[in-house]
């Protein structure tokens, strides 16, 4: 089996390879590349892993070399996990985060919106704001429409993905401004929906389980000692309600998945 984790989540498909792995695993081949493969003998499964945040082609920002700002191509996709899909039995894509960066869109060869960010300062003063959960739906959509037209043209062969299982968002649970000490709560009600596609994909939502389970998340301990003297320089104590580095809610997560896989 081969299987395809094209992720903007570090901490989901490293636990996936510790389930692969088990307490009692023969032996974990990795293969040198600029995206590593995984080879786990005892289950003959083979693990590619792609940092792909945005699903499509995009080309993230670098306020280092001062460049504010994501450039995403909805027309265009990252190949270096698209032209996978005709070797692989099982692709897994999860993305969403990296959405609600500022980000500038194109189509067409030209800008066709941006996402927080200020039009003026890049010449494009027509330029329409875009919501975040608009263009994460497009980019899904756009990506399965395309895995199923390569589906398609692939499945004569004998080749061609068997399953691809998008993983839903996985919110945070900041209760008030990240950087003023906002704590890890869940107080809001959660609000449930699916949706179903014509071709063979499978969904698990992860939204509906990440709400109920704050603890998830590093909360204050994000650093070390946060609450010892001379570590907050008199500010509040900063907590991580965003990442899931947590045991347990992730594990869950990655078992949900592999039952899924399997059916």
């Amino acid at each position: 089996m081969a299987e395809l984790f094209s992720s903007d989540r570090s901490g989901q498909y490293k636990g996936e390879l510790k389930e692969f792995s088990g307490a009692n695993h023969t032996l974990t081949y990795i293969l040198t590349q600029t995206e590593p493969n995984r080879l786990f003998c005892d289950h003959n499964a083979t693990v590619s892993i792609f940092w792909s945040p945005f699903l499509l082609k995009g080309v993230e920002k670098s306020e280092h070399d001062g460049v504010r700002y994501n450039q995403v191509f909805l027309d265009a996709f990252d190949e270096r996990w698209m032209s996978q899909l005709g070797a692989i039995d099982a692709a897994v894509l999860s993305a969403g985060h990296w959405f609600r960066i500022p980000s500038v869109y194109h189509e067409g060869g030209r800008v066709v919106g941006c996402h927080g960010c200020d039009a003026a300062e890049f010449n494009h003063t027509a330029v329409a704001e875009i919501s975040f959960f608009s263009m994460f739906r497009d980019a899904v959509r756009r990506t399965l429409a395309e895995a199923t037209r390569r589906h398609h043209e692939q499945q004569h062969s004998g080749a061609g993905v068997k399953l691809v299982v998008m993983t839903m968002f996985s919110p945070s649970h900041f209760e008030g401004q990240w950087n003023e000490g906002a704590p890890c709560k869940k107080n809001a009600d959660t609000e449930l929906g699916y949706t179903e596609t014509e071709m063979r994909f499978a969904a698990v939502d992860v939204t509906a389980l990440a709400n109920l389970r704050p603890d998830g998340h590093p909360g204050p301990y994000m650093r070390k000692n946060p609450f010892a003297a001379g570590n907050t320089g008199g500010r509040p104590v900063q907590h991580d309600c965003l990442h899931w580095c947590m045991p347990g809610p992730v594990d869950t997560f990655n078992q949900i998945l592999l039952q899924t896989i399997l059916r």
